[in-house]
């Protein structure tokens, strides 16, 4: 005579409820947590406009190349189109 069946302990649960159980409880936990850190902000003014949020977030360039000035790159290409003119207005002379 073979036993395969295990003696189970009188106060264990169900499977299913064993899972709703700790979904239950993650779900209280990540509430918790919700709502000590991300309800609302700590004070009134530290919300900002959309319009910015949206521009700051969306926008094409990386964090390296946001502190160039707007025009920066026409001015860099202006500066290297001079310079050639400079060499080769030398150069034929």
């Amino acid at each position: 005579m073979l036993v395969t069946d295990k003696p189970r302990a009188a106060w264990r649960l169900p499977l299913w409820a064993e899972i709703t159980l700790v979904l239950l409880v993650k779900v209280a936990i990540l509430t918790l947590l919700w709502n000590a850190f991300f309800s609302k902000p700590q004070t009134k003014h530290m919300r900002l406009p959309t319009e910015k949020v949206e521009q700051q977030l969306l926008s094409k360039t990386d964090s390296n190349n946001s502190k160039e000035l707007p025009g920066a790159a026409t001015q860099n290409k202006d500066k290297l189109e001079n310079q050639l003119e400079l060499k080769e207005e030398n150069g034929s002379h």
